[in-house]
């Protein structure tokens, strides 16, 4: 989970990181509703204030999110123009006013996880700001020693960082680093922390939370929100609990909703991308992107697929995969099976399966019987078939289904073999 500039500066407050005095305008006001608020900002130290949008994207400078303001006057047109604003696609909910720092100097820390070494890594440098592209010095560091003010100043020494204020950003140091592993952080980043009247005040953070320790740190209450800062949808908050407290396989952590009719349970990264991409080529639209892999059990299927059918509007489902390596699929579509049961799709509506791995012709032999027992309009796919030509399949069935067509396709067709397109379709 990526933090607003304004929560994590509420993390730094928590390990004594000093930040600027501030005030978030609340969600929604509107000029008018600023005249409420306008004490609080007076309390706010220095005559220039600093308006931020609040925004998960960086480089809000250089898109007009963050404008100096010197009268109150200014504050209020400044918010109104930032309300409801899009940068970078997201729209501007919330806006932090906050005191203007007269800045001597500005340096750059961040602790991040670093995949290449498979450990945290501490980078330093003594330019800071926006644009910043290089660092100076990256140390990697040991997540069961932490970091000590001993080795820290160490690091500062080594990078040249001025003698006289070691003391002092050691321990600005030392508390990041106790934010990043007692909060799950793969990043904890200050840009700049900058100098000023003898002290070091951190001017923006940057904060990215492990989505799979949240539930290690109940008081955290951020709202839930995507990439792009939005609000999910409730299909996408109850897709992400199903691997809660659950980490046999995934399924529902990744799962989006689109504006398409045709529902995707997609196996595997790479063959969901290729499944999308197959639908959108053949002029459908997804209803949905969402994917289940490393052999999750029946239960995390069968409540993934209830989502996916729950959503209104679908006109066909694509059950897709790859080659699994070691994935059940006899088991994974047993769930898939339970969850169809409950929900009872119109025997019309059409269900194009393509799946191959372990216990295949096992999971086939399975679903040809409760196909024709249940009333299921089913066409199966075996790995001969390519996945994109199963997506045109799914979108020319999607379009009858959707014109009320009579037109009736065969509902057999082994593991391996390539289903029978009628030629009425």
């Amino acid at each position: 989970m990526r933090l607003y500039e304004y929560e994590g500066k509420k993390l730094f407050k928590k390990v004594g990181i000093l930040v600027p005095a501030s005030f978030l305008i609340p969600t929604g006001t509107r000029p008018k509703g600023l005249i409420s608020n306008t004490s609080q900002i007076t309390k706010i130290p220095n005559d220039s204030k600093v308006v931020k949008a609040q925004v998960l994207s960086g480089n809000r400078a250089r898109r007009g999110g963050v404008v100096v303001c010197k009268t109150l006057d200014e504050i209020k047109k400044t918010v109104k123009n930032l309300l409801g604003k899009k940068l970078d696609g997201e729209e501007v909910k919330k806006v932090l006013v906050e005191k203007q720092i007269e800045i001597e100097k500005e340096y750059y820390f961040s602790i991040t996880f670093d995949t290449s070494v498979r450990a945290p890594v501490l980078l330093l440098s003594a330019r800071g700001g926006t644009g910043i592209s290089a660092f100076e010095k990256k140390f990697i560091l040991d997540p069961l020693e932490g970091l000590d003010q001993k080795t820290v100043e160490g690091y500062l020494r080594e990078s040249n960082f001025p003698k006289e204020e070691i003391k002092a950003l050691s321990k600005i140091l030392v508390s990041l680093a106790k934010l990043f592993f007692e909060y799950d952080c793969r990043i904890a980043e200050i840009n700049p922390l900058a100098k000023t009247n003898g002290e070091f005040v951190a001017l923006d953070a940057k904060i990215i939370l492990d989505d799979a320790a949240l539930y290690r740190h109940p008081e955290l209450k951020f709202p839930p929100r995507t990439v792009t800062g939005q609000v999910p949808s409730k299909a996408e908050t109850e897709a992400k609990k199903i691997d809660e407290n659950d980490h046999r396989g995934v399924a529902g952590s990744v799962y989006f909703d689109l504006e398409g009719d045709i529902g995707i349970l997609a196996s595997g990264g790479g063959g969901s991308l290729v499944a999308l991409d197959g639908i959108l080529a053949a002029g459908g639209k997804p209803a949905n992107y969402t994917e289940y892999s490393g052999n999750p059990p029946l239960e995390k299927v069968y409540k993934l697929t209830k989502i996916v059918l729950s959503k209104k509007g679908l006109n066909g489902l694509f059950v897709v995969g790859g080659i699994a390596n070691f994935t059940d699929i006899y088991e994974t579509l047993r769930g898939f099976i339970e969850a169809l049961k409950e929900q009872k799709p119109k025997p019309e509506f059409p269900i194009v399966i393509r799946r191959a791995g372990p216990r295949d012709r096992e999971a086939f032999e399975m679903l040809e019987k409760i196909g024709s027992d249940e009333g299921f309009n089913f066409h199966l796919f075996g790995v001969e078939t390519p996945i994109d030509k199963a997506a045109r399949f799914v979108v020319q069935l999607a379009q009858n289904y959707k014109n009320n067509s009579k037109i009736k396709t065969k509902n057999t067709c082994l593991p391996g073999s390539q289903a029978k397109m009628q030629s009425k379709i």
